[in-house]
C-alpha cells in the first residue's frame, strides 16, 4: 500500500511539473519530426512561446517569403484590419500574440501570414478505412515553399 502511495505521489509530481511547461520538447518521432507537448490549460499567450522560439529562424524564412507576395501598401491595410481579428477569434489571436514576440514579428503581421497561407495552399485530405475498420487519414500538403515549410512542421 505504501509503495502505491509513493508511486502515486511521484506520478502526480511528474504530471504537475510537466503540465506547467508550455511547448515542452519531446524529442523526435521515428520519422525525425519534432514533437512537443502543448498545455492547453495555460493562458493562450503562453501555449506556443517555446515552440515559436525553437522555430524562429525557419519560420521567419517562410513568413518573409509569404509576405513577398503582398504589396507593401496592401500589407499596411491588411495589418490594420488584422488588429480587429481578436473580436472574431480571441483565443487564436491571443496565441499568436504570444508567438509574435518569440518569432520577432508583429502579431498582426503573423496573423496576416496565416491567411496568406490559407489563400495559397490547396491541401486535400483523403479519409478511408482498411479491411479491419481502422481509419486512415492522408493529408496532401500542396503549399508553396515546400522546403522551408518542412522545417517548420512538427
Amino acid at each position: 500500500m505504501k509503495s502505491t502511495q509513493i508511486l502515486g505521489a511521484f506520478l502526480l509530481v511528474l504530471f504537475v511539473s510537466h503540465s506547467a511547461v508550455s511547448g515542452a520538447y519531446l524529442g523526435k518521432n521515428k520519422n525525425g519530426v519534432k514533437m512537443y507537448s502543448i498545455n492547453l490549460d495555460l493562458p493562450a499567450e503562453q501555449r506556443f512561446v517555446e515552440v515559436a522560439a525553437d522555430f524562429k529562424e525557419p519560420a521567419n524564412i517562410v513568413i518573409n517569403q509569404y509576405l513577398s507576395y503582398v504589396p507593401w501598401v496592401l500589407q499596411l491595410v491588411l495589418q490594420e484590419i488584422a488588429g480587429y481579428f481578436w473580436w472574431v477569434q480571441p483565443v487564436y489571436y491571443q496565441e499568436l500574440s504570444g508567438m509574435g514576440p518569440a518569432l520577432g514579428i508583429d502579431t498582426k503581421m503573423l496573423l496576416l501570414t496565416q491567411y496568406i497561407y490559407e489563400f495559397s495552399a490547396f491541401c486535400t485530405s483523403v479519409i478511408g478505412y482498411d479491411v479491419d475498420g481502422k481509419i486512415i487519414h492522408s493529408r496532401n500538403l500542396d503549399f508553396a515553399f515546400a522546403g522551408p515549410m518542412r522545417d517548420v512542421t512538427y
